[in-house]
């Protein structure tokens, strides 16, 4: 059966079974498909005819759900935008998505053609929209989502995930589910604009669990998140490895919290050791998987167990092995395969491979292309990700370019530079990770600004900030601002990084931005 059939077999076999549930409402697999098909039936009769994406825009609503599936059963792809992105960058991925609606649960902040909450919540209770024709079957190649990531020219890039892209992850997660188990409970961590959403709702919808979704502001206060755990019965834990990290600063956060939690899926940044062993120290009933994949993957193509013995002789974690009908190659500058135990960049061969990206970009090399073998001929794509295979297990070494993961998110540090550049103020800018324990913990920068630096700039830090909010998402803005009177240059002209990242690391008066100051060289 196809994603839309899994979930329309729920809808129409436990239509009273919740679907979905967070502090923005709940929905049952019944009122999913009664909702989704009302919502399609009414977008059919009033879209034009081009099959251009549509947008939903909004956080953790039960609606979001019924706004993707309606996408689905008109054959649109749809690109999901959390109300959290600023309308610059939004407005950014509506163009070059070419979006012909936004469906918009959030109230929007500037003009697009959309659907706004009420307009749905009245479609969807109006049985007018229960008769019509049925939606044709999407077919493998069709696109299900268009996921934006952070790109270096700083202009979003956007990755067409196709049904069959889809399907072949969804049928390998599946299997490291827990046979038997009568009601499952995923947490979603993660916002709908981050693929790791995937994991967690499509697993859950395809399967008839329930999803049990944490707004932003219960993941942000922690007298709501550990009371929201008690409750919430979740027996599947989905999430970056940096979120547990978070919720292990309360010695409470432990089985008894979540007495029926029985595996940790983690994916989007490396897993420490240190946090496995705590972790299993903490969940005695719960089992650690460490999953990799990037976007253009489709969530994730590897996965390991992460097993006592792992823990006891090795530093570094692996990130598993390949999905089934999958491969992975570690080759050099050339694209040369090299041997098992050496470090070079990882290509994914595997069905769950996008094609491209949305807009590619007309250049020479591209990294999409079809791999071929003796008896393969698949999609690979060169994941720009340094590691190694050993004993047929993946092990993540770290980014070959400038691109960080940081609280999950994919960012390239090019992007931010591109923002903070179009401020009025900032002449140049550099910007840089800042680790701790070989973790990302943060991004710095080194600015110079278009009049010459003053005692009084100090203040001015702060409004950069501000600023610098309006156009990319919190989490891509720097902790840490200094600014140089000048930036220093290598003997052929250019930055010199190296040099910036030295006075960075050097200028350890405050972590933050606020009480930044003026270096003079």
């Amino acid at each position: 059966m196809t994603i839309l059939e899994k979930i329309d077999h729920f809808g129409n076999t436990v239509p009273d079974k919740t679907a979905f549930s967070s502090e923005e409402g709940a929905i049952t697999y019944g009122e999913l498909l009664l909702y989704s098909g009302r919502l399609a039936r009414y977008l059919q009769k009033t879209l034009p005819a081009p099959q251009n994406p549509i947008a939903v825009y909004g956080h953790k609503s039960p609606y979001m759900l019924v706004c993707f599936l309606a996408a689905a059963r008109l054959g649109r792809p749809y690109v999901p935008v959390d109300r959290f992105i600023p309308p610059y960058r939004l407005n950014r991925i509506l163009k070059e998505s070419q979006a012909a609606l936004v469906l918009a649960l959030d109230e929007l902040g500037f003009e697009h053609p959309q659907m706004r909450k009420e307009e749905i919540l009245s479609v969807c209770a109006d049985s007018a929209w229960d008769a019509g024709d049925p939606f044709p079957a999407p077919l493998g190649t069709d696109i299900l989502y268009l996921m934006f990531t952070s790109g270096s020219s700083g202009q979003p890039k956007g990755v067409p995930v196709s049904y069959s892209n889809a399907e072949s992850f969804l049928s390998w997660a599946e299997t490291f589910l827990e046979s038997g188990e009568e009601a499952p409970v995923f947490l979603n961590q993660a916002p709908y604009s981050f693929d790791l959403s995937v994991m967690d709702t499509y697993l859950a919808l395809t399967t008839g669990a329930r999803v049990y979704s944490l707004t932003k502001a219960v993941q942000t206060d922690f007298s709501r998140l550990y009371g929201a755990f008690r409750e919430s019965g979740v027996t599947l834990w989905v999430s970056t490895p940096s979120f547990a990290e978070m919720c292990m600063v309360d010695k409470s956060f432990c089985q008894e919290m979540l007495p029926g939690l029985r595996r940790f899926f983690f994916c989007g940044e490396t897993l420490r050791p240190a946090l496995a062993r705590a972790l299993k120290r903490r969940f005695p009933k719960a089992k650690l998987f460490n999953f990799y994949g990037p976007t253009e993957a489709t969530v994730a193509v590897t996965a390991a167990e992460i097993t006592d013995k792992m823990l006891e002789f090795i530093d570094a974690l692996p990130v598993g092995r390949v999905k089934p009908g999958g491969m992975i190659r570690i080759v050099d500058e050339m694209g040369e395969p090299l041997p098992d135990e050496t470090c070079g960049e990882i290509v994914i061969i595997s069905d769950s491979v996008a094609r491209d990206y949305w807009n590619p970009e007309k250049t020479l090399f591209s990294r999409f292309r079809i791999w071929e073998e003796v008896g393969v001929r698949k999609w690979s794509f060169r994941t720009g990700d340094r590691g190694y295979l050993k004993d047929g297990m993946l092990y993540f070494c770290g980014r070959m370019d400038q691109q960080i993961k940081y609280r999950g998110y994919r960012v390239e540090p090019g992007d931010v530079e591109s923002n903070m550049e179009l401020l009025p103020a900032v002449q140049n800018a550099v910007v840089l990770p800042r680790y701790r324990h070989n973790f990302v913990v943060g991004l710095q920068a080194a600015v110079t600004l278009r009049h010459a630096p003053q005692p009084g700039d100090f203040g001015q830090i702060a409004e950069i900030r501000k600023a610098l909010s309006q156009l990319i998402p919190d989490y891509m803005v720097p902790k840490k601002i200094v600014i140089l009177d000048r930036m220093p240059l290598s003997s052929n002209g250019k930055i010199n990084r190296a040099e910036v990242k030295e006075l960075l690391e050097n200028e350890r008066r405050s972590y933050f931005a606020d009480d930044c100051r003026v270096v003079r060289r």
